[in-house]
């Protein structure tokens, strides 16, 4: 039994060293080539985006620019933003190519914030049946001749998977009552 739980861990080990050192060759700098008028939407959960203290740090902003500029996204849709003042700082490193709003507040509660290149519509809140909300937001791209909506929502682990559920079934709801084409974003924790 003991062979085998090793075998597993260094097998495993191995696949990942092989996966991180692929990563490792693309670097966000080099990101792939955009064209302009393709909508794309980039989702990531910066929590752990240095892995220090499980939560993003003012000093990890840099470093989550520098890997949206790379890819140059239309809408970003990130996770677990600690601070109000994180955005600030990380439209700041993008250098005005961006504009966004966040959830997060400064009072330690892990936020949404939404950043987009294309002209936005309308900037929303909203709150599911069971109190968890997100942000969205309504905008237009080039080729798109409708309208679109992105939201973002952050599902807090440790609550019970029916809760979870129900919250997604929540935004799913509010999603399909602006009757536009939407893109879901965020971190379920399913």
């Amino acid at each position: 039994m003991r062979r085998r739980r090793l075998a597993r861990g260094v097998g495993w080990g191995a696949g990942c060293a092989v996966l991180l050192s692929l990563l490792g060759a693309v670097r966000a700098e080099e990101g792939p080539p955009i064209d302009e008028g393709l909508l794309t939407v980039m989702t990531w959960n910066i929590g752990y985006a240095r892995l220090k203290n499980n939560a993003a740090q003012d000093r990890d902003m840099s470093h989550v620019a520098s890997v949206i500029a790379g890819f140059k996204p239309s809408v970003v849709v990130l996770q677990e933003q600690a601070t109000s003042g994180q955005l600030k700082l990380l439209l700041d490193a993008l250098n005005g190519q961006y504009s966004g709003k966040t959830s997060a507040s400064d009072k330690g509660s892990r936020g949404i914030s939404i950043l987009s290149r294309l002209p936005v519509n309308r900037w929303d809140t909203f709150q599911t049946p069971m109190g968890w909300g997100g942000l969205l937001i309504t905008a237009r791209s080039g080729k798109l001749k409708k309208p679109f909506c992105v939201m973002g929502c952050y599902a807090p682990c440790g609550r019970r998977s029916t809760m979870r559920a129900q919250y997604c079934r929540g935004f799913v709801d509010i999603a399909r009552s602006h009757n536009l084409p939407t893109f879901i974003a965020g971190d379920f924790n399913m």
